[in-house]
């Protein structure tokens, strides 16, 4: 489900931020939106990966 969210939610950001910078005059807005929207992805996910290596470990028993 949180997949299926992502995924629908991309391509309503990527035109949001392709509007906006359009608003401040950049060319090829289209082509910075699409860059933009993976590059925050993978920064996401690197943090996420970050936090999963300093949380502490527990056993389960």
């Amino acid at each position: 489900m949180t997949n299926l969210g992502g995924l629908s939610l991309r391509a309503g950001l990527v035109g949001l931020i392709s509007d906006v910078l359009k608003d401040y005059g950049v060319d090829e807005t289209l082509r910075f939106a699409l860059i933009l929207v993976p590059a925050v992805s993978v920064i996401g996910a690197a943090a996420f990966w970050r936090s999963a290596q300093l949380m502490p470990r527990t056993a389960v028993d």
